[in-house]
C-alpha cells in the first residue's frame, strides 16, 4: 500500500542518525513514493501491461516494495515498506554452477607436503628463489613447458547439496572429494604449449626469508593458455565445455582427452556404500567421476559460444559458430541425440562476442552491436525464431542502459513481445553509480526490434540526495539478490 514519504524518511533519520538540517531538507515532499516515467525512444503503448516490481534496502533495516504497471498514459504505482530493528538478510539462491575447471599454474599449483621436492611453478620460484641475494628482487621469464607436461588444475564443483574445492597434494588424499577432483584432472590432460611463458618474481628478506611479494604474472611473450569452463547442471548430470583456442588463435591438443573436444558430462547422486573412496561408511552426494565421457562431440575447428538448457531440463541448446554461421543445436538431455538444428545469423568469431540469456521459456541472443533474436519454446519440444532484427542506433550507444547492466538485468518474453529492466543509475556527487538508483529502465521489443526504451525515476533517490548529499555507503540502494523483476500482466 502507498505509505507517506515522511514517515520513511524520519525512521530512515532516526536509524542514520541523520542531523536536524537534512531531516528539514527531506521534510518538505509528504506524499508517497513517487515514479516518474520518461520515454527515451520509442512508443509507450508498446509497454502497457508490463508491471516492474523493485526492491531496495537502506542497510536491511528499511526495505521498500514498489510496483510499476506502465501503461500508455505513464504508469501507476504502489509502495509499500517493512521496518526491521534486526537487519535483514537476503536468502542466498541454491548455487548449480555445476563443474569448473581452470587453469592454476599463476597459483604456483600445490605446495608440496613436508620434505618434498617443489615440482611444477614452485620448482621454478624455488630455483629463483636460490639465486637471489637477501634484501633483493629478481624477475626471470621461464617456459611452462620445462615445468610442466600438462596444464595444471583446478576443480571446483557446485551443486545444491554438494562443494567440492579439493586440491591434489592435500592430506592423505581420502575421500569421495580428493578422489573427484584427481580423476577430473587427469581426464582433461592438455599439454602445455611450447612458446607458453609465464613471469616470476622473487623477493627475499634481508635475513633470508620468502616475501609474500614473490608472484607469477602473464608475460608477453610468445602464446598462452586459460581454461575456463562452462555449462548447466541436468536432473542426473553436470554438462560442461571449455573454449580449446589460445590467445593467438590457435588451437590446443585435446588429443589426449578420452574422446576428444565437446560437450562433457558428469553424472551425481547419493552414495550409500561401505569402504568408498576410502571411506568406511559413506552416504551422502557424489559425482561419478569414473563415468566422466564425452557427451556430444564437436569438431575442434567449431566455436563453442554457450550451452543452455530448457526449463524442464530435458534439452541442452548448444550455441556453436559452424564456417561463421551462429548455430543453435537442440539436443536430448539423455541421449545426445540432434533434436532440432537453427541456423541463425552470420558471425565472425574473431571479431564478434553475444550475450546470451537462457529466460523461462525462451532464449536471448544478442549478436555483438548487430543483431537481437529471441527463440521461444514450443509445444513440439523445439524452439522458433520470435524476434529477429538489426540493432538501432540508440542501442549500440554507450548510455543504453540495458546492455551495460548485468547484474540487475531481469527479462520476461510473453511470446510476442520481450521486456528487458534493471536498476537506473544514481548519481553521487560527480559520479553515476551503475545499476544504484531506486528506479529502473525497460525496454520493449517485438519482431520488428526495439519499440519502446523509457527511463523511470523514483523520489528515493531525491530522498538520497536530500538527507544524505549522495554519500554512497548511507543511501537507500536496490537490494542484492532481488532488485528488479519484470511481468506481462493482463
Amino acid at each position: 500500500m502507498r505509505k507517506a514519504l515522511i514517515v520513511m524518511l524520519a525512521l530512515l533519520l532516526a536509524l542514520t542518525g541523520v542531523g536536524a538540517y537534512a531531516f528539514r531538507e527531506v521534510n518538505a515532499p509528504r506524499e508517497a513514493v513517487e515514479y516518474t516515467v520518461t520515454s527515451v525512444y520509442g512508443d509507450a503503448a508498446a509497454a502497457d501491461g508490463l508491471t516492474v516490481r523493485l526492491g531496495e534496502t537502506l542497510r536491511g533495516h528499511l526495505l521498500w516494495n514498489g510496483t510499476v504497471r506502465l501503461e500508455e498514459s505513464g504508469g501507476a504505482y504502489e509502495t509499500d515498506y517493512l521496518f526491521a530493528p534486526r537487519e535483514i538478510y537476503e536468502k542466498d539462491v541454491p548455487s548449480l554452477r555445476g563443474v569448473s575447471v581452470t587453469e592454476d599454474y599463476f597459483m604456483g599449483a600445490w605446495s608440496p607436503p613436508d620434505g618434498a621436492e617443489p615440482t611444477g611453478i614452485d620448482r621454478a620460484k624455488a630455483e629463483l628463489f636460490e639465486e637471489t641475494e637477501p634484501g633483493t628482487s629478481r624477475r626471470r621469464r621461464v617456459r611452462l613447458a620445462d615445468y610442466y607436461e600438462y596444464y595444471p588444475l583446478i576443480v571446483n564443483i557446485e551443486l545444491p547439496t554438494l562443494f567440492y574445492g579439493y586440491y591434489p597434494g592435500q592430506g592423505d588424499g581420502a575421500g569421495p572429494e580428493a578422489y573427484a577432483v584427481r580423476r577430473i584432472t587427469e581426464f582433461f590432460s592438455i599439454p602445455v604449449l611450447e612458446d607458453h611463458y609465464v613471469d616470476i618474481e622473487i623477493s627475499k628478506s634481508a635475513d633470508g626469508r620468502w616475501v609474500d611479494t614473490s608472484g607469477v604474472s602473464t608475460s608477453q611473450t610468445g602464446d598462452s593458455f586459460s581454461l575456463y569452463t562452462s555449462g548447466v547442471v541436468g536432473e542426473k548430470a553436470c554438462y560442461f565445455w571449455f573454449g580449446n583456442r589460445t590467445s593467438q588463435g590457435a588451437l590446443v591438443d585435446t588429443s589426449r582427452i578420452p574422446g576428444g573436444y565437446g560437450i562433457y558430462a558428469l553424472p551425481y547422486g547419493h552414495v550409500r556404500a561401505e569402504h568408498y573412496r576410502g571411506v568406511e561408511l559413506y552416504d551422502g552426494p557424489d559425482v561419478f567421476a569414473d563415468e566422466l565421457a564425452v557427451f556430444y562431440p564437436v569438431d575442434e575447428q567449431s566455436r563453442i559460444i554457450h550451452l543452455g538448457m530448457s526449463g524442464d531440463r530435458e534439452r541442452l541448446t548448444l550455441h556453436t559458430v559452424e564456417d561463421g554461421v551462429y548455430t543453435v543445436t537442440v539436443l536430448s538431455a539423455q541421449t545426445a541425440e540432434i533434436l532440432q538444428l537453427l541456423e541463425l545469423a552470420e558471425y565472425e568469431p574473431d571479431g564478434e562476442w553475444a550475450d546470451i540469456v537462457d529466460g523461462e521459456g525462451f532464449v536471448f541472443i544478442r549478436i555483438g552491436t548487430k543483431r537481437l533474436l529471441v527463440l521461444s519454446e514450443n509445444d513440439a519440444g523445439g524452439y522458433e525464431k520470435r524476434i529477429d532484427a538489426p540493432l538501432t542506433d540508440i542501442e549500440r550507444g554507450e548510455d543504453y542502459l540495458p546492455w551495460n547492466c548485468w547484474n540487475t538485468r531481469d527479462m520476461v518474453f510473453d511470446g510476442e513481445k520481450l521486456a528487458v529492466v534493471g536498476a537506473g543509475d544514481a548519481p553521487y556527487g560527480r559520479y553515476a553509480y551503475r545499476e544504484s538508483g531506486c528506479g529502473f529502465f525497460a525496454a520493449v521489443y517485438t519482431g520488428e526490434g526495439l519499440r519502446y526504451y523509457g527511463l523511470c525515476g523514483s523520489s528515493l533517490d531525491e530522498a538520497n540526495t536530500a538527507a544524505y548529499g549522495n554519500i554512497y555507503d548511507n543511501s537507500i540502494r536496490p537490494r542484492v539478490k532481488t532488485p528488479v523483476k519484470a511481468s506481462w500482466d493482463g
